[in-house]
């Protein structure tokens, strides 16, 4: 609850929209409040051309919205990105991890996280199906009922998969694993049943993955993909490319002198 209060603050955001009990959690910060549970889509093939939603031509280049990275170096920060970063970023991971039209990819990570971001980009560019997280099955009866081709998760929920329900991953066409240690035995695992597992190198300002392998027994994680250049400058490592973002979202308050 603090930690909302403290971003509206810190960014001086005016508006917050989201669910009902994300609202009450900020109840106290000087803003406007959306209950997203108002919103509910109008739009039907049946109604008449006046009434149907129109595409709406959009700058690439201009900023489109704020992610909040780990943190895992300090502070989050609030990182700045383009429609054009997140396009260029799932053209190349689309190059490594291919995702056609009929594929059906998992919403196992949060919208908050550039990962979550990533995947909706990645799907609409190849119009493939985004499939949100049930909250009343388990990630195996989903993954079956739901017919889920790509999916990312970590480690020790491949190994339960493997372990107790294999037959979820049987459509799998890719398992992106991060988010911890990927011991070898997983990998050989996943490899005796003919899973097709990635792991990646990324960061948010660089608008998701980086780098993209494989996953190996060598723990390598790939070459940069198209779009990306990467190089050690004394321990450092320096990125850049079509995918990176905008800056840093900065607010200064206004002087009360």
């Amino acid at each position: 609850h603090s930690q909302i209060n403290q971003l509206i603050n810190r960014f001086n955001i005016g508006f917050l929209f989201a669910s009902h009990s994300q609202l009450k959690a900020a109840s106290s910060a000087p803003i406007t409040l959306l209950d997203s549970s108002l919103f509910q889509p109008s739009y039907s093939e049946e109604a008449p051309p006046s009434k149907r939603l129109t595409a709406t031509k959009i700058n690439p280049h201009l900023p489109a919205n704020v992610i909040l990275t780990s943190g895992s170096s300090g502070t989050p920060k609030a990182a700045v990105h383009a429609l054009l970063n997140h396009i260029a970023s799932a053209q190349g991971s689309s190059r490594s991890i291919p995702l056609a039209a009929n594929d059906r990819w998992l919403l196992s990570l949060p919208l908050f996280h550039i990962g979550g971001l990533a995947i909706v980009n990645r799907c609409a560019l190849a119009s493939a199906t985004l499939v949100l997280q049930s909250d009343s099955q388990t990630l195996a009866e989903q993954m079956m009922s739901d017919g889920i081709t790509h999916v990312s998760m970590v480690p020790t929920q491949a190994i339960q998969l493997i372990e107790h329900a294999p037959a979820a991953l049987s459509q799998v066409k890719a398992l992106l694993l991060g988010g911890g240690v990927i011991e070898n035995s997983l990998i050989e695992q996943l490899q005796q049943l003919g899973i097709s597992a990635y792991t990646s190198y990324g960061m948010t300002e660089m608008s998701s993955q980086i780098t993209t392998a494989k996953a190996n027994l060598q723990q390598h994680h790939g070459r940069p993909l198209s779009g990306r250049q990467l190089k050690l400058v004394d321990g450092v490592i320096w990125v850049k490319g079509e995918c990176l973002f905008q800056g840093y979202l900065t607010f200064e308050p206004a002087s009360t002198s």
